[in-house]
């Protein structure tokens, strides 16, 4: 296992993990971090498909997701719809995806078909249902638990690199995989409730007005 993928493997599963546990509490912190993992993941995959490369596997692939991903971060951290329609895009683009892979779905075309179908829906649903903690709530403990297990894959050498360009949730070919992400969406889930009851998102300071989220 090379120190790139132990490096990636450790910062997804603790991206994860936060996401998971923590992700409305500190919403304003990880939106501008998952806005980054968002667009280094569309930057990589982007040269992956134009120049034939492997995913991350040069430094082209990397130097382009990183300023994708920093430009997401940015536009994330400013807006915060940005930042929320990144999350609920990203989160119904890979949990789809990581489905269609794990019930034998080969073909990358429709794939994508049903990843985008479904990056729109989840987008339309947050924002069309004004509900925007609780869907919040919800989505971080779906996608944080998902991705944390893929940081655990990453890490036993269950997948490499190249599996994170179709998705960053774990691929279920086994009932253990299914039962492991939907107990620690759950337990993520119950902490989230729990830690934010008594809890509504403040404004970040100094942030100017179109930044200012909507009442949740």
């Amino acid at each position: 296992m090379t120190l790139q993928t132990i490096l990636t493997a450790v910062f997804v599963l603790a991206l994860g993990s936060a996401v998971c546990f923590y992700g409305y509490r500190m919403l304003w912190i990880l939106l501008p971090v998952w806005g980054f993992l968002a667009g280094l993941w569309l930057g990589a995959s982007g040269v992956t498909y134009f120049l034939g490369d492997g995913f991350l596997a040069t430094l082209t692939g990397w130097l382009v997701g990183f300023v994708v991903g920093a430009i997401f971060a940015f536009l994330s951290y400013i807006f915060y719809f940005v930042g929320v329609a990144l999350l609920s895009a990203t989160i119904g683009f890979w949990l789809v995806t990581a489905i269609g892979s794990s019930i034998g779905l080969e073909s990358g075309i429709l794939l994508l078909i049903l990843g985008i179908a479904s990056a729109v829906f989840m987008v339309a649903l947050v924002f069309y249902l004004n509900l925007q903690k609780y869907i919040v709530i919800v989505l971080t403990s779906l996608g944080g638990a998902g991705v944390a297990l893929t940081g655990i894959q990453l890490l036993i050498g269950r997948i490499g690199l190249e599996s994170l360009q179709v998705t960053w949730f774990p691929v279920f070919y086994s009932p253990l995989a299914w039962l492991a992400w939907v107990f620690l969406s759950v337990a993520g889930l119950y902490a989230q409730i729990q830690s934010s009851r008594n809890y509504t998102l403040p404004p970040p300071r100094g942030k100017p007005s179109i930044s200012t989220p909507p009442s949740v």
